[in-house]
């Protein structure tokens, strides 16, 4: 990034270096500017300098603004590298492993704690209601015309069913010794995986392709607002220089045109915007 700094800065310099002076001729010794040199056609005064340094700042801005979204790239290229190697890290897939293991064991002992419940006369009747709510509401809703308020009501019904029938399954999963020692497992290897989680966090902010990933894009930030910056001030030169040599000239036509019968610098006294010179 601070090569192409030195770059610009060297193209810059160029362009003020090349750009054509500002000739004199015989009636600026009075303190009047001559435009055309013996009425040559060729304007002495253009402004090429202010208007190629706004070209050289407008590529400026454009490449900067190119090797940001490309350092953007990079850091962003930075990050996904450092993921994926902790993901192929042993450490963390051996405890996504355990964490696995541990909720399958929690399900199968849920599930066999639950048998007990599934077989109770008083959570086969609550399932039995849910199942007859569910077949009304959706009759309901195959009719032509629907009773919304009905189908709403019986959806009550159906969902306090519901909870009590749950309630019942969690009752029983809470006090079984099998389900409280295979969720004490799981909340012991889910807390291994995210405590090597946050140690790679830790870790990114220190990594050394990450920093440096990072610098270049901060680095490339600031280039890209020094650019930004410098075009729209050259722009407002340029703009103000051509303005101004524009004033300076808008007599000419009639100044260094010949007026058949009154001769050579003779004319009219003064000017008007529009037509070609503008």
């Amino acid at each position: 990034m601070r090569n192409g700094a030195l770059v610009w800065s060297g193209l810059l310099g160029m362009v003020l270096a090349v750009s054509p002076a500002v000739a004199k001729g015989p009636d600026e010794a009075r303190g009047q500017r001559n435009p055309y040199a013996y009425n040559t056609g060729i304007a002495r005064d253009f402004p090429s300098v202010e208007v190629g340094s706004a070209v050289a700042a407008k590529a400026m801005k454009t490449e900067t603004a190119y090797q940001f979204r490309s350092a953007v790239s990079a850091m962003d290229s930075a990050y996904r590298e450092a993921q994926r190697q902790f993901d192929r890290s042993a450490e963390r897939r051996e405890a996504d492993q355990a964490e696995n293991a541990a909720w399958e064991a929690l399900e199968s002992a849920r599930i066999k704690a639950g048998a007990t419940v599934w077989t109770d006369p008083r959570y086969q009747a609550l399932m039995e209601l849910v199942g007859d709510m569910a077949q009304w509401i959706e009759r309901e809703h195959a009719e032509a015309k629907p009773n919304r308020g009905e189908i709403e009501a019986m959806s009550r019904v159906k969902l306090g069913y519901a909870s009590q029938a749950n309630a019942m399954l969690l009752a029983v999963q809470a006090t079984d010794p099998q389900v409280l020692d295979a969720r004490q497992r799981y909340l012991t290897a889910a807390n291994r995986s995210r405590e090597l989680y946050e140690n790679y966090l830790d870790t990114l902010r220190h990594d050394e392709r990450v920093v440096a990933a990072r610098k270049q894009v901060d680095d490339a930030r600031t280039a890209r607002a020094t650019a930004n910056t410098l075009f729209l001030a050259s722009r407002e030169a340029a703009n103000a220089a051509l303005d101004y040599a524009w004033m300076l000239h808008r007599h000419d036509r009639y100044r260094y045109i010949p007026v058949s019968g009154y001769g050579y610098g003779s004319g009219y006294g003064y000017g008007y915007r529009g037509g070609w010179n503008d």
